[in-house]
């Protein structure tokens, strides 16, 4: 079975800038939320269910650190759909429906937001 999980790019919480303060470009991590999904279809994997995890993010090229943060925590591949542009959540999910048809997966994970 191969298993989908999208994860998005968010400022890493302790970086964020407290009120007045200022802070160069905050350093950006897996939003945390994602980080679960891909641990819960790691946790499939484990168990014999799964035999590939794909993992699919959409940003510039600054979103390869969390996909190599990704590939890190296991997952076995991952998709990166170059787009820096803020998107709105149908934009969101009209591009992954796009990578749902070319990858095929069995299962889709998502996190929380």
């Amino acid at each position: 079975m191969k298993i989908l999980v999208s994860f998005k790019s968010v400022p890493a919480p302790n970086d964020v800038p407290v009120a007045g303060a200022v802070v160069s470009t905050p350093k950006s991590v897996i939003n945390p939320f994602d980080e679960i999904a891909i641990e819960e279809a790691l946790r499939i994997r484990e168990r014999g269910e799964a035999t590939e995890i794909v993992g699919a993010t959409i940003g510039a090229p600054a979103v390869d650190e969390q996909i190599r943060a990704a590939l890190a925590m296991g997952i076995d591949r991952a998709i990166r759909i170059d787009d820096s542009r803020a998107l709105d959540p149908y934009a969101v999910a009209h591009i992954l429906v796009g990578v749902v048809k070319k990858e095929t997966p069995h299962a889709m994970i998502m996190g929380k937001q």
